[in-house]
């Protein structure tokens, strides 16, 4: 804690200021500042570290996982009680931290849409009376879509939209 009886106070040269005894601030006028936390570091261009920042090209607050020389680039872990719960890892891609452990939303709190460019994987449906596939038969190939689901928990919406002109096959009834 830095004491100037609740005073501003400006650490050395830097553009740190405790503001109060519950805050301390980076700035320097409407230029963006930078935080480096760094989980290894030799030299300059030889670490591992975090870094709090702001993107001026796209116009974010964002956080970094950086590295240099023989420095490894980490994920990113959101730890929450006793460990972390979900990560980013260094490959980019969202996921909780223990298999099958943990959910996105509620009940009563629900993310809105999700959008998936080239799938969703979910578990095998043992029952073929699972889904209702009233009128529409080439819409759902399968029912293996809720595995192990108490019935009654989720609910499926299949929407039948019109395929481009180009791309419309009819099948007339063989005679």
């Amino acid at each position: 804690m830095i004491a100037n009886n609740g005073q501003a106070v400006q650490l050395g040269l830097m553009n740190v200021f405790n503001l109060d005894a519950n805050t301390l601030e980076e700035y320097n006028g409407t230029n963006p500042q930078v935080l480096n936390i760094y989980g290894t570091r030799t030299d300059a261009s030889n670490y591992e570290r975090i870094s709090l920042t702001y993107d001026t090209t796209d116009g974010y607050q964002v956080v970094k996982s950086q590295a240099a020389g023989t420095g490894t680039t980490r994920g990113l872990g959101f730890w929450i009680g006793s460990g972390i719960k979900w990560a980013i890892a260094s490959d980019s891609t969202l996921k909780p931290f223990v298999d099958n452990s943990y959910s996105i939303g509620t009940a009563t709190l629900r993310p809105k849409t999700v959008y998936a460019a080239t799938s969703v994987v979910t578990p095998a449906v043992i029952s073929p009376n699972t889904a209702n596939r009233t009128g529409q038969t080439a819409a759902i190939a399968t029912t293996n879509l809720l595995a192990s689901a108490p019935i009654g928990q989720y609910e499926i919406s299949v929407t039948r939209s019109p395929m481009p002109h180009a791309q419309r096959r009819v099948q007339r009834p063989s005679r």
